[in-house]
């Protein structure tokens, strides 16, 4: 019983340790350490929405998994196997044709969309409608990354302690409403994603469905292909940039 409680313990200062490096609330001596804490809330919060969506809906088949935290690619669909044709009988070969081998069933082609493209017409209104929201770089893209850090860096050790610290309130700012905003925006968006896609790909995709079904697969590439990486990396930069205005002035560690 010790044990049970002591690990039930470690779990819940754990989660409290990633919600306070999320929040920019404490900052770890040790960088891999608030990786680790942020990681762990991260799979966390997407286990919980993943249970929560497999609950309503029992009749799906497979296990739901989630893109958010832990940068897993998206499961390709099996090709169906086709059964080879029985070996006949021996018989008179010049007055039995010998059966033509069956054909392979391909699975459905997947478009190639780029990144920043929306949903084709014929399939706008239902993935509006089902998946919700679709998350893009577009809020990114139109508001620069906070200059304050250069313009710290320029003036060197003529630089106040307090621009470091507005410094830091604007890559706060920055960080909470278009970093964290865009995670906020993915999260059901990509459960809904991966719902859609067990779904029909248990019934075949196949049809009317075929063009959803390539949809689908298509935006869970986006999302976990280099627009996810983009948005790592600006994060990375902006948990740097604010670890070096807090402790150096903004100035790059020697």
């Amino acid at each position: 019983m010790i044990v049970i409680w002591t690990f039930v313990l470690s779990f819940v200062l754990c989660a409290i340790g990633g919600l306070l490096v999320i929040f920019e609330r404490w900052t770890p001596r040790n960088p891999a350490v608030g990786k680790w804490l942020v990681r762990g809330v991260i799979v966390s919060m997407v286990g919980a929405v993943v249970g929560f969506g497999v609950k309503q809906f029992p009749g799906d088949s497979g296990n739901v998994t989630g893109p958010i935290g832990a940068e897993a690619a998206p499961a390709t669909p099996a090709s169906p196997r086709v059964a080879e044709p029985p070996e006949p009988a021996p018989t008179d070969t010049a007055a039995t044709p010998t059966p033509a081998p069956a054909l392979p069933v391909t699975p459905p082609v997947t478009p190639d969309v780029p990144p920043d493209s929306g949903p084709p017409a014929e399939v706008a209104d239902w993935a509006t409608a089902t998946l919700g929201p679709r998350p893009t770089l577009a809020e990114i893209d139109a508001h620069p990354y906070p200059t304050c850090v250069e313009d710290m860096q320029a003036a060197a050790d003529t630089a106040l302690p307090e621009d470091s610290a507005a410094c830091v309130r604007a890559l706060d700012r920055y960080h909470l409403k278009y970093v964290l905003g865009y995670y906020t925006r993915k999260q059901p968006y990509a459960v809904q994603l991966d719902l859609q896609e067990q779904r029909m790909r248990a019934a075949g995709a196949g049809g009317d469905a075929a063009p959803r079904y390539a949809y689908v697969v298509a935006e869970i590439a986006r999302l976990n292909g280099a627009e996810w990486d983009r948005v790592q990396a600006l994060d990375q930069r902006l948990r740097g940039d604010r670890t070096a205005c807090a402790r150096r002035g903004c100035r790059p560690a020697a």
